[in-house]
């Protein structure tokens, strides 16, 4: 064993299992193969996956199209050889279970006990999360396997239109289109986004239950999140099945899924900004915006970030960090894995969760949330940064 650990020591900050698996095939009697080094491979825009299958080989993952975009957007503020190095090492985690697991039955039972008080009924979490489940298992690529339609509209951009027209027909509150950035997919999921095209699907929060917040339910007996993202699953199953009808194959993602980073991908759709609390502020809905997409094999026509002059705003406005009680929205912005901005503290701020059911509280004071974007921009941001928006439009 520790010739094992010395022979393949440059892997130990970042793969126990190929350790555990080195020593497994060592004991079988064979030997495992030579690894070739990851800076010998030629990359381009694709990223470094680790094969856990082939004895921790670093693979590629498919071509990173959503790379240049990420890169080049200005109202990012990314490091890029940070950003890639991170996304590599340390990659965002695939959920490890389905939602439909004991540890739901834990999170619906004990995690949020005062809110069934305060509806005065059992919130029925089971039927909820084993229907967000379902959304994520095995509707993907359609609730009955609809088939594709066999005439295919071959105006691309006339179906981003229609795309979108009926996205905001059955609800959504905004739609962007962007290509997949492979960094910002969970490892050993690449093969879960077939598709480089994304459809980003914006949907709102209820705003009396946001305002119910940190313990929802007093008034409206719903739950607000649980709802969101029950809504933003069933919309974006609409929106895939309206894209299959025009002969192109789609498959949705509900945004508990685990396997895609959304706000980011949100951005470089020119969804929203990225406000002092490192969360996308959407000008439709603030805050209370819930995120689910549809992958889709058709060239669509791209979205182009904008900047909607939220940071300006959010800059001399700090009511995240104001009415936080446990302090974790941070006053001032930093470099995390490659990224500029302000990081919520998690280990301050999951405990709130657990105190208040749901917490909340930023969400709920943003004025975004309350006042809207319409009325902030036109009454309280400088003028002059409205001139920085008709520039983009141009």
């Amino acid at each position: 064993m520790g010739i094992i650990k010395k022979k393949y020591r440059h892997f130990l900050p970042f793969a126990p299992r190929l350790i555990k698996n080195c020593i497994k095939y060592k004991i079988r009697g064979y030997e495992p193969p030579e690894f070739s080094y990851m800076w010998e491979l030629e990359k381009g825009n694709k990223i470094y996956r680790w094969d856990w299958e082939d004895y921790g080989r670093s693979k590629f993952s498919p071509e990173n199209y959503g790379k240049e975009i990420t890169d080049t957007n200005p109202y990012y503020g990314i490091d890029v050889d940070d950003f890639d190095l991170y996304s590599e090492t340390y990659p965002p985690g695939l959920m490890p279970a389905p939602l439909w697991s004991e540890d739901m039955h834990y999170i619906g039972d004990v995690f949020y006990p005062t809110l069934t008080r305060a509806t005065g009924r059992a919130i029925p979490y089971p039927k909820l999360l084993k229907g967000l489940n379902r959304m994520n298992t095995e509707w993907p690529r359609g609730r009955k396997s609809p088939q594709v339609a066999e005439d295919r509209e071959r105006d691309l951009s006339r179906l981003a239109c229609e795309i979108k027209k009926y996205g905001e027909g059955v609800g959504a509150a905004a739609i962007g289109i962007t290509k997949v950035d492979r960094r910002s997919i969970a490892e050993e999921s690449d093969e879960l986004v077939p598709y480089d095209t994304l459809i980003m699907i914006a949907n709102e929060m209820d705003y009396e239950q946001t305002m119910e917040l940190p313990e929802p339910g007093h008034k409206t007996r719903e739950h607000a999140i649980f709802k969101a993202y029950e809504q933003a699953g069933s919309r974006a199953h609409l929106i895939a099945d309206f894209i299959r009808g025009r002969g192109y194959e789609a498959v949705a993602y509900v945004g508990l899924d685990g396997v895609i980073k959304y706000p980011p991908h949100a951005a470089n759709a020119g969804m929203g900004s990225f406000g002092s609390h490192a969360v996308l502020i959407t000008p439709q809905a603030g805050m209370r915006a819930r995120f689910s997409a549809v992958a889709v094999n058709a060239d669509l026509p791209l979205d182009k970030p904008r900047d909607y002059n939220i940071e300006q705003f959010c800059g001399y406005c700090r009511m995240c960090h104001k009415v936080c009680p446990s302090k974790a929205v941070p006053w001032e912005s930093t470099m995390w894995k490659g990224i500029r901005r302000r990081k919520i503290n998690q280990k301050r701020c999951l405990p709130m969760f657990e105190k208040h059911e749901d917490c909340g509280i930023c969400q709920k004071n943003c004025p975004f949330s309350v006042f809207g974007y319409e009325k902030i921009q036109k009454n309280i941001v400088p003028s002059y940064y409205q001139y920085n928006q008709m520039n983009l439009e141009d």
